[in-house]
C-alpha cells in the first residue's frame, strides 16, 4: 500500500542526518554531559467495530410532493468501473516537492444481484495503470491484494452498507486490511437514502466511523436531492473524512521507530446520477486528501505532508 511505502521512506530519511556540524564555544564544550535514554512508547490500537454508522439525519425534506426513495435491484450482473486521475506532492523539511502526475488508474467491481434482500456478490476487477509507474503500483497495491477473490456485501434497499465477507475467509480472520479497503471505497460511492419521504431539495447527513488504513477516521457525508425523474435521481455529494492525532500501529513501521498521524482530511465532492435499479451511481467526483505524518527514530524526527488531488469517473457496463 502507498502509505506503507511512505512510512518506510520517512523512517529511512529519519535514520540519516543532513545537518552540518555547528562549532561549540568553550563553555558548551566544557559543560558536563550525561546520557538521556529515549524510549518509544507503543499503545495497542483499540479494536473498534468499523465501519459503524453513528448518525443518519434528515436535514431538510425538500419542497413539493414527497415520496420514498428506495433501491429496487433486479437479478443480474453489472460492472461498475472507476477511473482515477491523480496528482500528488509531498512536503518534507518545510519544502514542497514537485507535483507528480500518475497515469490513469482503473479498477472496479462486477456486482451480481441474485435475489432481492440477499447479500450482493462482488468480484473485484483487475486494477491497472495506463502506463508503467512505480508510484502507480504503490497506489494499486491495496487493490491487488484482493483481486481474484470473491466476497459478499450486504447493502439494504436504502443503500446502507452491512457485512463484508470473503468466500475463502468467512470470519475475515486474515482479511482485515482488505475488508477495510473495500468498505472505505464503497462508503465513498454508495448513496444511502433517508427513511422519510422527501422532495426535490431534500438534504440528509450520514456520519460513519471507518478505518482508512492506517488510521481511524470519521466520515460525514451530506447528500442533496437536486433532481428526480421516473428513472432515477440526481444527487449532490459532499463527503468529509477527518482523522485526529493517533499513533499508527502497523508492521510497516520498522522496529525502534514510532509513527504518528498529526491530521488527515479527505474531501470528496461531486454530483452523481442514481438509478434505483443499480448498486452504485455514475458521475464524476473530485477528491483531495491531505495527510500529515510524524516519524521518530531515536533522537531524530521527520515530518511530512502528503497532498493528493484526484478526479474519479464512475461508470457502469451492463
Amino acid at each position: 500500500m502507498w502509505w506503507k511505502w511512505l512510512l518506510v521512506t520517512l523512517v529511512a530519511c529519519s535514520s540519516r542526518s543532513d545537518r552540518k556540524p555547528v562549532a561549540k564555544d568553550a563553555a558548551i564544550a566544557d559543560a558536563p554531559r550525561r546520557e538521556v535514554g529515549l524510549e518509544v512508547m507503543h499503545y495497542e490500537q483499540p479494536k473498534l467495530p468499523v465501519p459503524r454508522q453513528i448518525a443518519f439525519e434528515l436535514l431538510d425534506p425538500g419542497k413539493g410532493p414527497r415520496s420514498e426513495l428506495r433501491y429496487v435491484r433486479a437479478p443480474g450482473t453489472t460492472t461498475y468501473a472507476s477511473q482515477t486521475r491523480l496528482e500528488t506532492r509531498q512536503l518534507a523539511n518545510s519544502v514542497w516537492g514537485p507535483t507528480q502526475k500518475l497515469p490513469a488508474l482503473d479498477d472496479g467491481f462486477a456486482i451480481t444481484v441474485e435475489a432481492p434482500g440477499t447479500p450482493l456478490l462482488l468480484r473485484p476487477l483487475p486494477g491497472t495503470a495506463a502506463a508503467k509507474s512505480d508510484l502507480a503500483d504503490q497506489y494499486l497495491a491495496a487493490w491487488h491484494a484482493f483481486e481474484g477473490r470473491r466476497l459478499t456485501v450486504a447493502i439494504d434497499d436504502r443503500g446502507q452498507l452491512g457485512a463484508i465477507v470473503f468466500a475463502d475467509d468467512p470470519t475475515n480472520a486474515r482479511s482485515a486490511d482488505q475488508t477495510d479497503e473495500i468498505a472505505q471505497r464503497l462508503l465513498a460511492t454508495l448513496v444511502p437514502l433517508p427513511a422519510e419521504p422527501v422532495a426535490i431539495g431534500a438534504k440528509w447527513r450520514v456520519a460513519t466511523v471507518l478505518r482508512q488504513r492506517p488510521v481511524i477516521a470519521k466520515q460525514t457525508a451530506t447528500y442533496t436531492l437536486t433532481g428526480k425523474t421516473a428513472t432515477g435521481w440526481t444527487i449532490a455529494v459532499e463527503i468529509r473524512r477527518i482523522a485526529e492525532p493517533q499513533v499508527i500501529v502497523d508492521p510497516a513501521v520498522p522496529k525502534g521507530a514510532s509513527a504518528q498521524l498529526v491530521a488527515m482530511l479527505r474531501r470528496i465532492d461531486g454530483t452523481v446520477a442514481v438509478d434505483p435499479h443499480d448498486v452504485l451511481p455514475t458521475g464524476t467526483l473530485t477528491a483531495t486528501t491531505t495527510m500529515h505524518l510524524r516519524i521518530r527514530l531515536g533522537a531524530q524526527m521527520t515530518e511530512q505532508i502528503l497532498d493528493d488531488t484526484a478526479s474519479i469517473a464512475l461508470s457502469k457496463h451492463p
